[in-house]
């Protein structure tokens, strides 16, 4: 991902999906479509770094914070969807 163009914009007729990962030090997230050869070009990235108190927890709780950020992920699809189908009312 060092060449150009790194961000894709964003088809609104495609599906989008959430790559994430998650260390002992910070959760990521990659928001990202296919383009016309199928392969998968990020929208946008997004990280969180770990506080003293998270960074203790175990993988397993880790693990629900990356899923933290996709429901939330989830949510924003859901009122992008609604503002393309219907509009702003």
């Amino acid at each position: 991902m060092v060449e150009a163009p790194i961000l894709k914009f964003p088809y609104w007729s495609r599906q989008f999906h959430v790559h994430g990962d998650v260390s002992n030090v910070i959760v990521k997230a990659i928001l990202a479509q296919p383009d016309e050869e199928l392969t998968y070009r990020p929208n946008s990235y997004t990280s969180h770094k770990l506080n003293k108190a998270k960074r203790i927890y175990s993988m397993t709780e880790h693990e629900a914070l990356e899923m933290i950020f996709y429901i939330d992920h989830q949510a924003l699809k859901y009122l992008i969807n609604k503002l393309v189908h219907q509009g702003w009312n």
